[in-house]
């Protein structure tokens, strides 16, 4: 079994990223856009990925980038993924070595190594909230709130010379 090495380091808080070979691939917060505070649960709920969400104000406060920085030091959600065996994990380095034999596309690569990361968030595999969060949201949903950071959390396959 062929291991891929990950690295996240002081300049990847926001971010992790693979090498392999020619190619680099990079899953995390890729743009940074602004951080929009979440309304009170009276405003009411919406829903994503199957579950309630908190709605966004027009108040801004940071930027996503920084409550993922917040959330990876509560929870390594971008190495974790990686250290443990599970299907999207098994999918995603079947699909990459299908990829570098040139049998198929960067795009869906991509998204199964945004899957890797994704579907341990969706699963609850990172904990629960304090029952103090809870009912100031409204719902049990933990690194939920108005569902930004997930909808953020992306994925880049590159290939060709890279910088070290």
């Amino acid at each position: 079994m062929i291991k891929l090495g990950l690295k996240l380091d002081g300049r990847f808080k926001k971010q992790a990223r693979l090498r392999y070979d020619k190619y680099t691939l990079e899953v995390g917060v890729l743009e940074n856009k602004a951080y929009r505070r979440p309304l009170s649960k009276s405003k009411g709920l919406g829903e994503l990925a199957g579950g309630p969400v908190r709605r966004k104000s027009l108040v801004l406060r940071g930027t996503i980038a920084d409550v993922s920085e917040a959330m990876r030091k509560r929870t390594d959600f971008y190495r974790k993924p990686f250290k443990k065996k599970s299907r999207e994990r098994q999918r995603f380095t079947e699909a990459f070595f299908k990829m570098v034999e040139g049998r198929l596309s960067k795009g869906r690569v991509a998204t199964l190594l945004r899957a890797v990361v994704r579907t341990p968030i969706l699963k609850g595999d990172y904990g629960r909230n304090a029952s103090a969060t809870v009912r100031t949201k409204g719902f049990q949903r933990f690194m939920f709130d108005t569902g930004q950071l997930f909808r953020n959390i992306l994925a880049r396959v590159r290939s060709g010379r890279v910088s070290k």
